[in-house]
């Protein structure tokens, strides 16, 4: 009797180690999905406040002054809307004015596009949470490349 409690040991170790493996995996891919998905939420999240603020800017001054007015309205709302991430998250996001196009669509009236761009470049080679090699599965999350929001604005 001995013996097969012994052997019983064994197999439940075994089971633990198995059942360990697999709940750790599914942990691991929810964690890992989720911090990118909240960072591309906040992302989209600050674009829109940036494209809600410019529309306060007044449009009927020269193409350069109105520039200048919109770039700092929309660096000072995506600094507001990213502080409250860590700044690992954030530095990456930085060059906010690399985002930013301004461009005059007809000359009578004097009508502008802008376009709000966020991208996170190169978020597979260093994203926030490091991907877990599974032998036989692979890469645990699979995410894309670059993470990127944007929103356009016609003042």
């Amino acid at each position: 009797m001995t013996r097969h409690k012994q052997a019983q040991r064994g197999v439940a170790v075994i089971e633990f180690a198995l059942s360990f493996s697999l709940v750790f995996a599914l942990f691991w891919a929810i964690v890992s999905y989720t911090f990118p998905l909240i960072l591309l939420q906040v992302m989209n999240r600050a674009v829109g406040e940036s494209v809600r603020v410019v529309s306060s800017v007044p449009t009927d001054q020269a193409v350069s002054s109105y520039t200048s007015a919109a770039q700092t309205a929309i660096v000072n709302e995506l600094d507001r809307q990213l502080a409250w991430l860590p700044a690992r998250w954030t530095t990456p996001l930085k060059p906010y004015l690399n985002g930013i196009t301004l461009v005059q669509i007809s000359n009578s009236p004097v009508t502008y596009e802008l376009t709000i761009r966020l991208n996170y470049a190169n978020y597979a080679s260093n994203p926030i949470v490091p991907a877990l090699a599974l032998p036989g599965v692979g890469s645990i999350p699979q995410l894309p490349t670059n993470l990127t929001a944007q929103a356009k604005f016609q003042p």
